[in-house]
């Protein structure tokens, strides 16, 4: 059985048990380590984590999406900006396929390849045009072509099912990778290469893998 175990350490960290491996999540600064705990009900097979700045984020194998931390700009999903102490489920969906959590932003993909994000959006880093937060989880564009997600501190980056790669939010330093420092409020692509493998956002910078697709 999978579960997520979190400790409590001085950086931004937690650690999930998820099919033999670890990731690591978030905790506040200055804390003492307590060891491994699970988060939540044991009983329950967990699938997915995310972790943000000060929230994190997971997907059930039932394919539930549950959120849980600091809510300052509705990045839990749940319609308010109350914080949680425990996963609470947002909504009642049950085809989430891959979440993950940001600086104070959220995005995930459900199983029918629609884009969903929430949560703060100073820059577009939601990619839905504009620069108004969302409490709840709303869907980026109509295209039903997304395959994973990855979002940094106030940007956010994904590939489709073509392999193409496509940024947008913020630029400052150029980490949408479009050849400026503009800021993007809905998603652009990255150049014209179809063979984008995998990618990931820092916080302030992103990288990504191209080629070796047969090997996936």
């Amino acid at each position: 059985m999978s579960r997520f175990r979190c400790f409590v350490i001085p950086v931004s960290a937690c650690l999930m048990a998820v099919s033999g491996f670890t990731v690591a999540v978030a905790s506040a600064a200055g804390a003492a380590a307590l060891g491994p705990r699970a988060a939540g009900s044991t009983g329950h097979v967990w699938s997915r984590i995310g972790a943000g700045e000060y929230h994190t984020c997971g997907i059930r194998r039932d394919h539930t999406l549950w959120c849980w931390g600091a809510n300052f700009n509705g990045q839990l999903g749940l319609g308010d900006t109350t914080d949680r102490d425990t996963p609470t489920q947002v909504g009642t969906d049950t085809d989430w396929g891959t979440v993950s959590a940001g600086g104070y932003h959220t995005c995930g993909i459900r199983r029918d390849h629609t884009l969903w994000c929430w949560g703060l959006n100073e820059v577009g880093e939601l990619g839905l045009g504009d620069t108004t937060d969302r409490h709840t989880p709303t869907q980026v564009g109509t295209d039903t072509d997304w395959i994973s997600i990855t979002t940094g501190e106030a940007h956010t980056c994904g590939t489709r099912t073509d392999h193409t790669l496509w940024c947008w939010g913020d630029n400052a330093v150029g980490q949408l990778g479009v050849g400026d420092t503009t800021i993007r409020d809905t998603p652009n692509q990255v150049g014209a290469d179809t063979d984008w493998a995998t990618v990931s956002a820092g916080a302030q910078h992103t990288c990504g893998r191209t080629g070796g697709l047969e090997g996936r």
